[in-house]
């Protein structure tokens, strides 16, 4: 399926798991009606992906933030790799009701040349063995879109593999934990014939 979503895949959902509110976004991007999906449990969700559904659970419980990348399903059974950001829903006294957030959807593929998330993440661990690394030189070194970049870090920092040492309103700067480093490839980066890159302007 390559049908484009310009909208973000907007939600909310109930203590309970059942969906409140789905965006026109959320329809574009994985097929479901409003009609189709409002007041029951969210049916994009994969069965080998109903973790990450409890662990949003057990994060908004704790009135944290969640934000992470994974996969869903659209109507027509293709997986879509998914960039989702998830927060707590408050009523007006501040009380807990539930949990609101977005859907991105992650491209994978630059001009002819397709990754997998093993791919990218391999070549961002073997990039940031070299040394600290911001995401523009990231992107960079590997020819991967700077956007996609960013996803794929945010998943690593949560696994521990590395640490953002850094931030300020225009620079990020990321370097390996000690298990990121047992995780990296131990030669230089690889090249990246044909990819378009796309470097994050400040």
């Amino acid at each position: 399926m390559k049908k484009e979503v310009e909208q973000k895949a907007f939600f909310s959902g109930d203590l309970d798991g059942r969906i409140t509110s789905w965006s026109e976004g959320a329809s574009s991007l994985f097929g479901f009606t409003q009609e189709e999906v409002l007041g029951k449990i969210p049916p994009h969700i994969p069965k080998d992906r109903l973790r990450d559904f409890r662990a949003i659970f057990r994060t908004i419980r704790e009135g944290k933030s969640a934000e992470y990348i994974t996969t869903r399903l659209h109507k027509d059974g293709t997986v879509l790799p998914v960039h989702i950001y998830v927060a707590p829903l408050y009523d007006g006294e501040r009380l807990l009701i539930g949990y609101h957030g977005y859907y991105e959807p992650i491209e994978q593929q630059n001009g002819a040349q397709k990754r997998t998330f093993t791919n990218i993440r391999t070549l961002l661990l073997a990039d940031l063995a070299q040394g600290q690394r911001t995401i523009n030189q990231i992107a960079t070194n590997t020819g991967v879109n700077w956007k996609t970049v960013e996803n794929h870090l945010i998943y690593l920092a949560g696994k521990k593999y590395i640490k953002e040492i850094f931030s300020s309103k225009f620079v990020r700067i990321f370097e390996l934990t000690p298990e990121g480093r047992m995780l990296a490839p131990k030669e230089e980066t690889p090249e990246a014939p044909g990819m378009d890159i796309e470097v994050k302007k400040p």
